[in-house]
């Protein structure tokens, strides 16, 4: 079960005693309560999950679990809608000119944390990390690839054998 929860400013409250001895009293609970107390900063969001995941690698762990849960950090070339189609996110357009090829043309504007423009040969490395590094378990969603290479702004990526779920792993 997944839920998201935005997360507003902290509330803290006390009630006074009567008397001088519980005006004192509340000062020093005022003083006490105000360091301890902070807003939230409005863009804070916080998500629950159910479950936990190890690490932030995307490669790492082939589990619903992590997938789920990494796709608030990466983003795919393509993504799934909620009917299942197949539409672009990193990658702008693709096409399939035969059975065995498919064209990514990288989508212009994308960046990474730091500021750094995304190119095809970053695309080109996430996808053959897997390949290379032994015990990265997203490698199953690679098993029909047999080459990935860059040109200008797109990305090519060839399969063994015609891959319908290309799109979708």
């Amino acid at each position: 079960m997944q839920s998201v929860e935005a997360v507003g400013s902290r509330r803290c409250q006390f009630h006074p005693g009567r008397g001088p001895g519980g005006r004192v009293a509340f000062a020093v609970v005022v003083i006490v309560l105000a360091s301890s107390c902070r807003k939230a900063p409005e863009e804070e969001l916080r998500v629950g999950f159910a479950t936990t995941f190890s690490k932030l690698d995307p490669h790492l762990e082939n589990r619903v679990a992590s997938i789920e849960q990494l796709g608030n950090v990466y983003e795919p070339l393509v993504a799934l809608d909620p009917e299942m189609r197949a539409r672009p996110c990193l990658a702008e357009s693709w096409s399939n000119p035969d059975a065995d090829t498919w064209v990514f043309r990288i989508r212009p504007g994308v960046s990474f944390h730091d500021g750094t423009p995304l190119t095809a040969a970053d695309v080109v490395s996430s996808l053959t990390r897997p390949l290379r590094e032994p015990g990265l378990e997203a490698r199953s969603f690679l098993s029909a690839v047999s080459e990935v290479r860059a040109a200008g702004t797109t990305v090519i990526v060839r399969t063994k054998w015609p891959n319908a779920l290309l799109l979708g792993n």
